[in-house]
């Protein structure tokens, strides 16, 4: 199964990430499982709450303003969402009102209609037609 997750880093190494990971819930598709991993000092924290997609959404924003007043910041965060591209931005982007408009639809979208994870399998070649012959001409 796909899963939103997002990566809160402090340096270059990976391992100190805060994570955040966002599942449905099995047997109830309005239905979230959050989990929260923070490395600390080498002993992971894991906490975990269920929530529906305002609830998630809440969360999240809350992490993110809570992320822009700490006093030892983060450097990045990265959020992987399903059928997303992945985007890494420094703390200052979530001050960007459009950036976190966009952000909120995406995460939303993804919530209110989890996509499926597809199994790498081959293409069949599609066949040709006039205008797929006229575009590869160039």
């Amino acid at each position: 199964m796909s899963t939103i997750s997002i990566f809160i880093t402090r340096n270059n190494d990976s391992k100190s990430d805060d994570v955040i990971k966002i599942v449905p819930v099995v047997g109830d598709s309005k239905l979230f499982q959050v989990t929260y991993a923070d490395p600390g000092d080498g002993n992971v924290m894991k906490y975990s709450f269920t929530a529906n997609v305002n609830g998630v959404l809440d969360y999240l924003e809350t992490t993110t303003n809570l992320l822009q007043k700490d006093d030892e910041p983060f450097k990045s965060i990265q959020f992987n969402l399903p059928a997303y591209p992945r985007i890494m931005v420094n703390l200052e982007k979530l001050q960007d009102d459009d950036f976190m408009e966009n952000l909120w639809r995406a995460i939303g979208s993804v919530c209110n209609d989890w996509p499926q994870r597809l199994q790498n399998t081959v293409v069949e070649e599609l066949p040709l037609n006039s205008t797929y012959r006229y575009f590869n001409n160039y």
